[in-house]
This record gives structure tokens, sequence and C-alpha cells, in this order.
């Protein structure tokens, strides 16, 4: 199991971070850590950007929220003809560099996301 941490810094009501490097592996965990006092109106929001010329994926949305705590977002699986396959989850692809970005906070306050990954 691998980690990337990214801290914001919010300035204003938004901030964003970016991977230094492309992060390639699936994705089994992302810890969020809100500063004591941060706007519980804070959406984060968190991608994969730089994917070889591909759409930006998107890896988890949290809205309205400032309380601390661990994500395990998965994507739905589904058969070769794009049919869901019922109760059925994957991890989530990384293959580019990820980005988090807040909006809504509270100005000075420091968010971190972790990653915790199979690379």
């Amino acid at each position: 199991m691998e980690k990337v941490k990214l801290t914001l810094t919010v300035s204003g009501t938004t901030a964003t971070a970016t991977s230094t490097r492309p992060i390639m592996g699936e994705l089994y965990a992302v810890g969020v850590e809100y500063a004591s006092g941060t706007n519980a109106t804070t959406d984060l929001t968190l991608k994969v950007v730089g994917n070889d010329g591909m759409p930006d994926l998107p890896l988890l949305t949290v809205a309205d929220n400032a309380t601390s705590g661990w994500y395990y977002p998965r994507g739905a699986a589904v058969n070769t003809s794009n049919s869901a396959i019922t109760n059925s989850f994957v991890c989530l692809p990384l293959h580019g560099k990820i980005q988090a970005n807040v909006a809504q906070s509270t100005d000075t306050k420091v968010i971190t996301v972790t990653l915790l990954y199979e690379g």
C-alpha cells in the first residue's frame, strides 16, 4: 500500500493542490482532515488530471462538510454490454496527477487529503 498526501491552504474561500508526480494504481481509501474552525459549508472534490489526453476522472466529492474522516470511493461495475452488475463495485484507477479542490471554505484553514492506493 502506498500513499500520497495533498495539503490545501485556503485563500479566501478556495484552494487547489495537485500531486507533484503522476500516480499509477488503484484507489482504496481517502482520508480528509479539516483544520479546527473550518466552515461546515466546505466542498471538496478530488480527481485525476492530465490522464494521457483523457477527460479528468472524478474520484470523490464531499459537499458541505468539515468533519474529518475516511472515505472508500468505488466505481459501479458493468458488463461488456455496459449493463450494471448488481451490487458489484471496483476500485478506481489512478493514472495521472491527483488534484484536490476546495470551495466555500474558511480563509487560512488547512485541509489535508491522504490517498491510500495500490501501485
